[in-house]
């Protein structure tokens, strides 16, 4: 289990969950480890709820790079841009990926492939909509914790989001404070025209 990254991710997505009242989780598949968690960041992540108001649609779109992406899906099936900043030797140079997951209504539920599947699972690169992978879950793989949710919103609101009004007004004291002090040490001057200051 802690190969998993489960406790890492799972204590940054308290925080998040605390501050920001929302906070997704992927939980993919390892080479290694079998299993892998990963937080995510909220600012990537579009949501969608269900009749019941259930999370089951997530879109993210993410930044990889070119050496990630082959790594991930194979030279075979990047973008030909992919490709070329590869061969060109520029490996961490960045691209766009969108990962969509929604409940697929179009199935055959006596199919077992990976795209008759309950959710739809798929990764492309978003600035060359250049499709990577078209599969499936059995379950819908992100876990959106939310720490409280008004009726028809579909992101929570957390402590953070409770005391930002007392924040703001905090910062704009501070700030006016700061601008007091400045003025008491250098105060403007008034001199005629023909003087410049430092001379008696």
């Amino acid at each position: 289990f802690e190969r998993s990254n489960f406790y890492t991710a799972d204590q940054e997505a308290n925080i998040d969950w605390g501050g920001f009242g929302t906070a997704p989780m992927f939980v993919g598949e390892h080479p290694r480890w079998g299993c892998c968690y990963q937080n995510l960041n909220l600012g990537e992540v579009y949501l969608a709820a269900d009749r019941h108001g259930q999370i089951d649609t997530l879109f993210r779109k993410f930044s990889y790079t070119a050496r990630q992406i082959a790594q991930q899906w194979g030279e075979a099936k990047v973008s030909k841009e992919v490709r070329q900043a590869l061969d060109q030797n520029q490996p961490t140079r960045k691209f766009t990926v969108l990962h969509a997951v929604y409940p697929r209504t179009d199935r055959d539920p006596g199919k077992r492939d990976s795209r008759n599947l309950p959710w739809a699972s798929i990764y492309c690169e978003l600035d060359h909509e250049h499709l990577l992978e078209e599969g499936g879950y059995r379950d819908f793989p992100y876990n959106v914790s939310r720490y409280f949710v008004m009726p028809g919103e579909l992101f929570g609101r957390g402590l953070g989001m409770m005391a930002l009004p007392d924040v703001k007004e905090l910062q704009v004291r501070v700030g006016d404070t700061t601008r007091a002090g400045q003025l008491r040490m250098a105060p403007p001057v008034i001199l005629p025209n023909d003087m410049f200051a430092g001379t008696p």
